[in-house]
């Protein structure tokens, strides 16, 4: 999309009453639940020890990327490298192996290289699992937020979208709507053989990938299919375990407003070593883990004094709330 279309669209939605009331909602309800959180945790401190360990480990970023790399696949997980966006799509699609069903949870760095859109064109039928994310995908929005990626759509518009898919008239209510959403997911999740999901985090020394979600939908989308697609930034590595639990607990006072998130997972080869301790791989997960890091300009944002801090950043969103 050119400057000028973007700005028009930019435009438009800024002067929708129905979006800004929407919004003015969702800030009102998120800046009240932060607070209450902000008020019994410790955040500020978490918040510093993670900011200042980002602006160290960066400067070893490369090494710990190889690490994490040599870590997965030691425990049966394929790790594959996409220098660009085109790279990262193109492989999703070959790794796809000819299965006509992607279900995916919400995934930020799937908008970046626009892997929807590549793999529709291509007759893959592809499904978002987050309700938030089904509504974009419904309406043909983009996110307007790295976290609330629905935080414009009004409880009218996410009811006329749900309508259109369900084939009958829904409320105009949240709850209903949830409901509504919680069956159309399982359906589908049920009958895919291959899932995808971004990564909050990567812990580097086991070689563990951290995702988090308040909906449930990643256990779903990470352990049903027989194929398990992870594609994340190579910023999203960090040195150990520590640190992705630091980055846990500080990412959704800063997201959503929320003490803690309801779920979060580590994902790896599911393996059994009931059976006179011998190890077997999989068990009762996906039976392959794919794992694609993506580069897509940044590693030159590394090298660049300016852009290396937006490395930095944990894409909570917090600041865009203001």
């Amino acid at each position: 999309m050119r400057f000028q279309e973007h700005f028009k669209a930019l435009e438009e939605v800024a002067w929708n009453e129905e979006h800004r009331w929407a919004v003015a909602r969702a800030v009102e309800r998120y800046l009240q639940r932060r607070s209450e959180s902000m008020a019994k945790l410790k955040v500020h401190e978490w918040a510093k020890e993670l900011r200042e360990a980002r602006r160290s480990y960066l400067n070893r970023l490369e090494e710990l990327v190889g690490e994490a790399a040599e870590a997965m696949r030691e425990q049966g997980m394929e790790v594959h490298e996409a220098s660009t966006a085109v790279e990262a799509a193109e492989l999703v699609h070959e790794l796809m192996g000819g299965e006509g069903l992607l279900v995916k949870v919400k995934s930020l760095t799937s908008e970046e290289v626009g892997l929807n859109e590549y793999l529709e064109e291509r007759g893959v039928e592809v499904w978002e699992t987050d309700v938030g994310a089904i509504l974009l995908q419904l309406l043909k929005w983009r996110p307007s937020h790295p976290t609330g990626v629905s935080i414009t759509v009004s409880r009218r518009a996410a009811a006329e979208a749900y309508s259109k898919l369900a084939g009958r008239k829904l409320p105009e209510d949240p709850a209903a709507l949830v409901e509504f959403a919680r069956g159309f997911v399982r359906e589908k999740v049920l009958k895919a053989r291959v899932g995808l999901t971004g990564a909050n985090a990567i812990a580097a020394d086991v070689g563990l990938i951290y995702v988090l979600t308040n909906e449930a939908n990643d256990r779903l989308v990470t352990t049903l299919p027989d194929r398990l697609i992870v594609l994340a930034g190579i910023e999203k590595v960090m040195p150990d375990r520590h640190l992705c639990e630091l980055y846990a607990k500080v990412i959704p006072v800063y997201a959503t407003g929320a003490a803690a998130v309801t779920f979060m997972s580590t994902i790896g080869l599911s393996r059994s070593s009931d059976i006179e301790r011998v190890v077997v791989a999989p068990a009762s997960g996906p039976r392959e883990v794919h794992v694609i890091l993506l580069d897509n300009g940044r590693r030159r944002m590394l090298r660049d004094p300016c852009f290396r801090e937006a490395l930095v950043c944990i894409k909570c969103g917090g600041c865009l709330y203001y």
